[in-house]
């Protein structure tokens, strides 16, 4: 009798450990299931457009539809702009895609800082180029890069150098951001100018939606009719644009907006 109550006993303690192991596989799943949901959550929350100020949200929807240039004041919150387009451009950006999104900044300081913006701004993979990134020398090199970011931040020499070597091709770039893009002055040879003059052609098979933002608009001396503004006239390079008076102005909270449209389809202004 003791034996045979010795080997229940050893039956229901088995019963119970693997009771207790299965509750414990259910914990332990219940816990990978509830971190991955939270960094789901946390992965979602990255929308830009929750702290976005509806000048921001509707000056972002003008440019996703024609190429832009926005003078925007100081503090005034361009580079959330430049976010909000490369955020609703994700579709032709986000891999598989690809095409990628190329935000170029004429510093080495801003192109570190914007890409810290971005990176922590929108869930796009971003790539930081500058002085340092020389050793990118190959097409194979950029290949890789291409392959791995959505976003690469740089300044304009690395990009006017990719261009120039076919290392990146034009029609890859699906958005081209120019960050102080009044650098791209008149009778300039300015990395911004030349690579607008040179590889923005309408010949090319496709070409990048242009945002263009600045604090400093240099508009030059000379003046334009709005009749001529009418017209279908065709721009060259990125630094002809700052001759035209706007086409659109914003007043918005005391901010003065102003958008420089450019045409969707660039003619040589030879």
């Amino acid at each position: 009798m003791p034996a045979s109550m010795d080997g229940g006993c050893s039956v229901r303690l088995h019963q119970s450990q693997r009771e207790a192991e299965g509750i414990s596989e259910q914990l332990s799943t219940l816990s990978l299931d509830g971190d991955e949901e939270q960094k789901n959550t946390e992965k979602s929350e990255k929308d830009p457009r929750i702290i976005a100020r509806k000048y921001q949200i509707d000056l972002c929807m003008k440019a996703v539809e024609e190429n832009v240039i926005v003078y925007l004041g100081t503090g005034c919150g361009k580079t959330h702009i430049a976010v909000l387009v490369i955020y609703e451009m994700g579709h032709l950006i986000k891999k598989p895609q690809k095409n990628v999104c190329i935000f170029l900044a004429p510093t080495v300081a801003l192109v570190q800082q914007q890409a810290k913006v971005i990176a922590k701004s929108i869930d796009f993979k971003v790539g930081t180029y500058c002085g340092s990134s020389m050793n990118l020398r190959s097409k194979y090199n950029w290949e890789k890069e291409l392959e791995e970011h959505e976003v690469l931040v740089m300044t304009p020499q690395i990009l006017l150098h990719n261009l120039s070597h076919c290392f990146i091709k034009i029609e890859l770039i699906a958005l081209l951001i120019f960050d102080e893009c009044h650098y791209a002055q008149v009778e300039s040879y300015h990395p911004y100018a030349e690579i607008m003059k040179i590889f923005y052609k309408v010949d090319s098979v496709k070409l990048p939606r242009i945002f263009g933002m600045t604090a400093s608009p240099i508009l030059g001396k000379g003046k334009l009719s709005k009749q001529l503004l009418k017209k279908d006239f065709c721009l060259s390079t990125l630094r002809n644009i700052l001759l035209f008076f706007p086409l659109h102005i914003m007043y918005l909270d005391f901010i003065l907006v102003e958008v420089f449209i450019l045409s969707s389809f660039m003619h040589a202004a030879l």
